[in-house]
């Protein structure tokens, strides 16, 4: 029979996710049907029942769809129902039980119960009931929850006590008591022996359900509603729900949840298909991907109260194991310092609508100050990744807290000295993160005051000796200046003494050119008066009379030689003197020259430190500024400091396009032009898929349609069926796909027309279809059978490829082709990856990335890069038959549906998920993302432009917006709307009057 869509839509859904079940739904409550007729029979035979079992068993759900039911049949009862809760038990029985009478008189009942239990009676009787009282306490193990209690309560616990047990065993009395506690408790009940001996006469252990009974949850709640589920499901189901009891509300919600997608999915009433089970994540998933869903629709101010009240409520135990912790609505506050109550009720209720159940009490109970908020089951504590991480803050930051509260007790005691770096800073950075309350902390150590103190008086020191480094610092470098002017100085006095040495040299030299000419002079006289000599012998024999004059002659001229000899002397020793002179000269140059090298090399190095010194600083002011321009409510000083921020960071040699930079341009451009400024378009239904076909890109629609892409936007053209995949390697003419049907459909691009080729690839889902040949493809589904099509006499017909090692992987979740290598790619939930041939008949190769659930993968080079269910993201290098694993993050927080590889830098990978976030890696920089943007929409797909400089996104709305990946486009996109620049007034409020308004942070270089 097949029912149209509005009937469809009018179903109701016959599963309650986390929520309890009520009286009302008790018509699609199953498998619980001996173990009630059990407990009723023994209320009727004892007038007392305690239902004990594990947290999540299902205990409420129980007594209200199974127990008052069958009641109803067999007394005549009044039902008062209530949990212990913070306001005392005692008041909570008698403002159930006597709620028609007036404040003052169930006071006075209050007070007279203190003094006698047994006075109850009286003031019941009064009342004239006629009907049988069956009582009903539940979460009876709040009365042992010590963070609930409030001051006084253990005196009210013990009477409360006392008259449950009276109401039970008094023969005076016709009370059925009915209670339901956490099995993990009952060891406190040994406190109460009478309450003891009641429970040990009428117990009742929920007891973990049979294959059949779980079979029948499954299946029978769909009777009920005329809808039908494969076997395939319920298998999957049920293995996937394994022997963990606690794991049934799990199993409820992904029930719910598959349910919701098979209704908004489907058009005819086919039956519910593993395809809808594993959409919405399946036992294992969902709860986690509903809580990020519901988690992303809060603003910013209300994720941050929501981690805190989460943080809260939750805790982990000795063993490791994440157990909740109710607390009132007043201590919420009091703990996590929560000054805005009407923000802390508005995230309460998103979480405890009835469509989500997150949190207790349900959606149409009030909540005031005395109120238990509460995680509704610890399932979601097991199964919300973002709860987990957030309790193990928690739990770091107690310990954190503990560490610092024992040093204080030890620093007062002599122990130990105050805190010093880097302890003292890690844990300053813990308190701006935390900001603990007194209530908080003197929740996990008394001494709250002692500890703060001892954190602070750490932090005064620190600063005070910073500012004595500081002092040092300056005096040093003033003395730096100094010596860099006496080596200046130093340098000029070489040079003076350069110059004067070289005019001593030339005065030596001038000199040694004079006695070369006494010298010859003495030489020539010399000559002359040897001459003289010879011609006094010669004339000695001629005359006598001359001889004396000859003598005379002769001792003149042996005088004058002397003298000439004694100018060659002297002659000689202004030679040595110059030439010592003129070595001294050149020495005193080379020193004036050293000193002057060394005196520059000083400068350098002063000039180069100074300049490392502000540009550091003018880095931190620009991450700072870019930081700020989220604080401010000033769309034109948001704009500024953003602008402004971008250009300090270029100008001032910033390695790489950081994450908190663009998130700065991003916000204040949208803050100014709306969330569209970077939308290309947007169309009916989902983006499934981003096309590279022939340098152009093609968007497929989950409305049936392929959309060629275009700055200008682009008319749909209409196609046969829901596109699922796209067939690799492309056609040159023409795309091929297939669609949700399993059929085989030709796109042709130039007559905009689609044609069914294979009406049905496969039976079960197919996950991937690569082209063989002209016309043949190989086909994989997700059960990993493995079909060749190929023409044969003018039709197409296949045959089973074998692949024994294929065959044993179990379920496939993902499936890749490599164009450079013509290979197939695939894996699985278990983390497993297999390398086939492109015709799939034999494993090139194969490793596991571990337990992880695999969704995505993309692949360049030698690089694979795989995407998890539950947001880990990976990167595997091949060398030579092996793949080691070099990059891995977990930075998304829900499944990642889509990786991209930048076109021509292999190390730029860009990641798209179920939780709003697209994110840019470098694996050259593990630690450092490129990018990070915000949506507040499911993202399902990315890709690359084909030049590089852009990301392309769709979204769940069929939004597709593209994102500038450029510094100079993004600083033209700022300068469109805005030419200024912030004033001094501005940068002195905003940025810092102690920091100068450099000129890098307005003029870009």
């Amino acid at each position: 029979m097949k029912t149209s869509t509005i009937e469809i839509s009018q179903l109701e859904n016959p599963f309650l996710g986390l929520q309890p079940f009520s009286r009302d739904k008790a018509h699609l409550y199953f498998g619980r049907e001996k173990h009630v007729e059990e407990v009723v029979n023994k209320l009727m035979e004892h007038r007392f029942s305690a239902v004990l079992g594990r947290s999540g068993i299902g205990k409420s759900s129980f007594i209200f769809c199974g127990i008052f039911p069958l009641l109803e049949n067999r007394l005549d009862h009044v039902t008062y129902i209530f949990t212990p809760g913070t306001h005392g038990p005692l008041k909570k029985l008698i403002n159930e039980v006597f709620k028609e009478e007036s404040e003052d008189a169930r006071l006075t009942i209050f007070q007279s119960l203190l003094v006698d239990v047994t006075s109850f009676f009286e003031f019941y009787n009064n009342l004239n009931q006629t009907a049988v009282p069956v009582m009903y306490v539940d979460q009876f193990e709040e009365l042992f929850s010590y963070d609930l209690r409030t001051n006084n309560m253990d005196l009210e616990i013990v009477k409360f006590v006392e008259l449950i047990v009276l109401l039970a065993t008094s023969p005076v009395s016709n009370f059925h008591i009915l209670l339901t506690m956490r099995s993990d408790f009952i060891g406190h009940c040994a406190d109460y022996p009478t309450l003891t001996q009641c429970i040990n006469q009428s117990q009742f252990l929920i007891p973990q359900m049979s294959m059949e009974e779980k079979t029948e949850a499954i299946i029978k709640p769909l009777e009920w509603i005329g809808v039908g589920i494969t076997d395939e499901l319920i298998h999957l189901i049920l293995e996937d729900l394994g022997n963990k009891q606690d794991q049934l509300p799990s199993m409820q919600h992904a029930m719910m949840r598959t349910f919701e997608h098979w209704r908004n999915e489907q058009i005819y009433s086919e039956p519910i298909k593993p395809n809808n089970y594993l959409a919405v994540g399946g036992i294992k998933e969902s709860l986690s991907i509903h809580a990020n869903e519901v988690y992303n629709t809060l603003n910013d101010e209300q994720k941050v109260v929501c981690e805190k009240v989460f943080r809260c409520i939750t805790t982990i135990n000795k063993e490791g194991k994440g157990v909740r912790n109710p607390s009132s609505l007043q201590r919420i506050i009091e703990i996590t310092g929560i000054d805005d109550i009407t923000i802390l009720k508005e995230v309460i209720d998103t979480f405890r609508k009835k469509e989500r159940a997150f949190l207790q009490p349900r959606e149409h109970v009030e909540i005031y100050e005395q109120s238990v908020i509460d995680i509704t089951h610890e399932s979601l504590m097991r199964s919300w990744a973002l709860l987990k991480e957030w309790t193990l803050k928690e739990t770091e930051s107690i310990k954190r807290y503990l560490k610092l509260a024992e040093d204080a007790e030890e620093y007062q005691k002599g122990n130990r000295s105050r805190l010093r770096q880097p302890e003292l800073q890690i844990t300053l950075n813990w308190r701006e993160e935390q900001q603990p309350t007194y209530e908080w902390g003197v929740r996990h150590n008394a001494s709250y005051e002692r500890t703060m103190e001892f954190l602070s008086f750490s932090e005064k020191e620190e600063i005070k000796e910073l500012e004595r480094t500081k002092r040092i610092q300056k005096r040093r470098t003033k003395i730096s200046r100094i010596l860099v002017v006496i080596f200046l100085f130093l340098g000029l006095g070489g040079i003076l003494l350069g110059t004067h040495a070289y005019q001593k040299s030339k005065q030596a030299e001038q000199k040694k050119e004079e006695a070369e000419a006494s010298k010859i002079k003495a030489e020539e006289s010399q000559r002359i008066a040897e001459g003289n000599r010879k011609i006094a012998e010669e004339e000695k024999v001629k005359a006598q009379v001359e001889k004396q004059k000859a003598e005379k002659e002769k001792i003149r001229a042996e005088r004058a030689t002397i003298l000439a000899r004694m100018q060659k002397k002297k002659a000689l020793d202004a030679m040595v003197q110059a030439e010592a002179s003129f070595k001294e000269a050149n020495l005193q140059k080379e020193k004036a020259t050293v000193a002057m090298f060394q005196a520059t090399k000083a400068q350098k190095r002063a000039e180069t430190a100074n300049l490392r010194a502000n540009r550091l600083q003018n880095l931190s002011t620009a991450r700072a500024m870019a930081l700020n321009s989220y604080q401010v409510d000033d769309d034109e000083i948001r704009y500024l400091l953003a602008k402004q921020a971008m250009i300090g960071y270029i100008n001032n040699d910033g390695d790489g396009f950081e994450a908190e930079f663009y998130a700065a341009f991003h916000n204040a451009v949208r803050h100014y032009e709306g969330d569209e400024y970077n939308q290309m378009g947007q169309s009916k239904g989902m983006v499934r898929e981003f096309i590279h076909h022939n340098q152009k890109i093609w968007v497929a629609m989950s409305t049936n349609s392929l959309i060629e892409l275009s700055e200008n936007g682009s008319v749909a053209n209409k196609v046969e069926g829901v596109v699922r995949g796209m067939v690799r390697p492309a056609h040159n003419n023409r795309i091929d796909f297939f669609n949700y049907s399993n059929a085989l459909v030709h796109f042709d691009i130039a007559s905009a027309t689609s044609n069914t080729k294979i009406k049905s690839l496969a039976d079960e889902s197919v996950l991937g279809v690569y082209r063989l040949g002209k016309e043949e493809y190989i086909v994989l589904d997700a059960n990993g059978s493995i079909l060749k099509w190929y023409q044969k006499n003018g039709r197409y017909v296949n045959t089973e490829v074998e692949n024994e090692k294929v065959g044993q992987l179990g379920e496939l979740t993902a499936s890749l082709f490599d164009e450079e290598t013509q290979h197939i790619f695939i894996s699985t939930r278990k983390g497993e990856v297999m390398e086939l041939s492109n015709d799939a008949e034999s494993v090139i190769t194969s490793f596991s990335v571990g337990n992880h659930h695999i969704w995505s993968m993309s692949k360049k080079g030698n690089k694979l890069w795989v995407g998890t269910e539950t947001g880990e993201i990976m990167c595997w290098v091949k060398n030579g038959d092996s793949w080691t694993n070099t990059f891995k993050t977990d930075n998304h927080k829900a499944r990642v549906n889509h990786i991209a590889v930048h076109p021509t830098q292999d190390n730029l990978v860009a990641t798209a998920g179920f939780d709003g976030y697209i994110r840019l890696w470098d694996i050259n920089q593990p630690q450092k993302e490129k990018l990070l943007i915000t949506e507040d929409v499911w993202l399902t797909a990315l890709t690359f432009s084909n030049d590089g400089q852009s990301l392309i996104t769709g979204d769940k709305l069929g939004r597709i917006k593209k994102w500038s990946l450029t510094i100079e486009d993004q600083l033209a996109k700022l300068s469109q709307v805005n030419h200024d620049i912030l004033s001094t007034e501005d940068w002195d409020k905003y940025v810092s009057d102690e920091i100068e308004y450099d000129s890098t942070f307005y003029h870009f270089k």
